[in-house]
């Protein structure tokens, strides 16, 4: 059966990739993902979040992020944190 997150929680994501925000993803394994969000993917049965970051572009798998953050984006009404 495929990990899924909560319809919520997806929109988050889908918010930040619709708006390019600039993010930082935490992960269960304690690494951070710094960059642009920029789509979200599917890949077999997972959901992955494409990141433009320093390293070039990342795919993080939904389930590992346990705290999305929008920061330092020109709106600050488009700046958030959000725990899982």
């Amino acid at each position: 059966m495929t990990k899924q997150i909560s319809c919520e929680s997806h929109d988050y994501f889908e918010i930040v990739c619709m708006r390019h925000s600039k993010i930082q993803l935490t992960l269960k394994d304690h690494r951070s993902v710094l960059g642009v969000a920029r789509d979200i993917i599917r890949k077999a049965s997972s959901e992955l979040i494409v990141v433009d970051s320093s390293e070039g572009v990342v795919e993080v798998d939904l389930i590992d992020v346990v705290v999305l953050k929008a920061l330092n984006n020109p709106i600050e009404a488009h700046n958030f944190e959000m725990v899982f």
